[in-house]
């Protein structure tokens, strides 16, 4: 009886002892498993971490790389701006020295005529010749006629044509010439009135 006595707590401690084994191993492989868990779970925090990370540095780097495009742009747009400013400034240099290169042409063609006067005499020639050079003073631009540097010379050619006597004339050509000049009738009158008149 004893014997069996033993051999029943024997088979108890034996079978106490593979419960605990048991539930050893079972508390083992939740440990294992709770562990692993949490390592993948660290795994996926640290990739995600890693991901959120790898984007703020792009992110980072493309408002650097905008910035920098940004400040290019600026850059060109100043370069642009000052370029379009030196050209205008050229274009504006050029057509005014186009300008005063025609104002001068213009004016060299009217001291041309009022050379071409010459001596003043009471005669068709002079007349003509005065007449042109009036009217091509007239048609000049103020600028042009600031250019005109022998302009007292024909407003003297003028004065000194309508104070000659008439000459070559029989008596009666000299009395028709001579109140056709009081009525301001010559060629130099009418010229000297339409101009008057266009000043009025």
């Amino acid at each position: 009886q004893e014997a069996a006595d033993k051999a029943a707590a024997a088979e108890t401690a034996q079978k106490a002892a593979e419960d605990a084994l048991a539930k050893g191993e079972a508390d083992a492989a939740e440990k294992v498993a709770a562990a692993e868990a949490a390592q993948k779970a660290a795994e996926e925090a640290q990739a995600q971490a890693d991901a959120e990370k790898a984007v703020a540095e792009q992110a980072a780097q493309d408002a650097a790389d905008a910035q920098e495009e940004a400040e290019a742009a600026a850059k060109q747009a100043e370069a642009d701006k000052l370029a379009a400013e030196t050209a205008k400034t050229e274009a504006e240099k050029q057509a005014a020295e186009a300008k005063a290169a025609a104002d001068q042409a213009a004016a060299d063609k009217v001291i041309e005529k009022i050379n071409a006067i010459g001596t003043v005499k009471k005669t068709n020639e002079s007349e003509n010749a005065i007449i042109a050079a009036r009217s091509a003073y007239d048609m000049l631009t103020d600028d042009q006629k600031k250019l005109v540097t022998n302009y007292d010379v024909l407003t003297a050619a003028e004065s000194k044509y309508d104070t000659l006597p008439q000459t070559g004339m029989s008596g009666f050509h000299k009395v028709f010439a001579g109140l056709a000049a009081l009525m301001g009738i010559t060629g130099i009158g009418l010229v000297k009135r339409s101009r008057k008149e266009d000043e009025e």
